[in-house]
């Protein structure tokens, strides 16, 4: 169940969402049936014209068929020589897609040339162990988001590779890019529940927010919640009573699900595997980074801010200034 905004305090996805056995069959190759068939398709398939505009409204156009990179906002986010580099300042930049369904490649870090990006990733073929990183055309390349619950689908996975000081990622078309680094490894905030899935969870700085990029229970793009203090929010329904919010949610399309809300429980902190209790020691998304999951993206552009998008729509929560921007 996802979070909801009913009358009743909104529910737990942690206790609602559906488990699947830790020893179920994982996926091992972009080759392999059923559950991959889908992002096998978009990396190995030949490199095809970029994402529909309307899909990444907010994010620079990518480049077709190669071509140059259109720039960013800020001078320095590209090049003129038909290779892009992102600004601290900008959101990372398209470079073009990959395969049949459009996986749009984002260039994380450093100068990068996008037609050698586009045919690396149409080169590209995971290792049997798909845990071990594979060399292909002299980009390192590896999965991201692992382990992950069985049924995933585009929105699970993406495929990280770097080069050098150049890093980029193939990711679900329909995200939208935020300002900031992506985090790296990935790894190091990924916790793992008892469907053998991940949370990619992580604290806030000058905030005393936690949050978690979480895979959808009913399959599709992820949701992301918050929890922690609001000041300054108006009350929301709680046991009985206007109460103060307690946490924020994000899921794509649904308004009733995403916004500010009392939660019973900590419906956004993973939940030790021992079953000792929640977790605690979380790691912090610095400022200026931003961490992508299950097709959702987060970022810390301020110290006391995070952005955090899913598809087309957007969430912001800055406690510090009372400022609260949800769907």
């Amino acid at each position: 169940m996802r979070p909801s905004s009913s009358s009743s305090p909104a529910s737990s996805p942690l206790a609602a969402s559906p488990r699947h056995a830790p020893d179920a069959p994982r996926r091992r190759s972009l080759r392999a049936a059923g559950a991959v068939l889908a992002l096998g398709v978009l990396l190995l398939g030949a490199c095809s014209s970029p994402t529909d505009p309307e899909e990444t409204a907010s994010a620079p156009a990518g480049a077709s068929d190669g071509g140059a990179q259109t720039p960013a906002p800020e001078p320095s986010a590209a090049g003129t020589d038909g290779s892009a580099s992102p600004s601290s300042a900008a959101p990372p930049l398209e470079c073009g897609t990959t395969g049949e369904n459009e996986l749009v490649i984002l260039v994380l870090e450093g100068e990068v040339d996008c037609a050698e990006v586009q045919d690396m990733y149409a080169a590209y073929e995971p290792a049997d162990d798909v845990l071990r990183p594979v060399e292909v055309a002299g980009w390192t390349c590896g999965w991201e988001m692992w382990p992950s619950p069985i049924g995933q689908d585009l929105f699970t996975d993406s495929v990280r590779c770097t080069k050098d000081d150049q890093r980029v990622r193939a990711g679900a078309p329909g995200t939208v890019p935020l300002p900031g680094v992506g985090v790296e490894p990935v790894g190091d905030w990924a916790f793992t529940q008892s469907d053998g899935g991940n949370w990619y969870a992580f604290t806030v700085p000058g905030t005393d927010l936690v949050c978690s990029i979480q895979p959808s229970p009913e399959g599709g793009r992820g949701l992301v919640g918050c929890m922690g203090a609001f000041p300054g929010a108006d009350p929301v329904e709680g046991p009985g009573e206007q109460v103060e919010p307690n946490g924020a949610a994000l899921v794509e399309g649904d308004e009733e699900a995403s916004g500010l809300h009392w939660y019973g429980d900590p419906a956004f902190i993973p939940f030790r595997l021992d079953g000792s209790g929640f977790e605690e020691d979380l790691p912090q998304l610095p400022v200026g980074s931003s961490i992508y999951a299950y097709g959702v993206v987060c970022a810390v552009p301020a110290e006391g801010t995070v952005d955090c998008t899913a598809g087309e729509d957007r969430m912001s929560l800055a406690p510090a200034s009372g400022s609260y921007d949800l769907p």
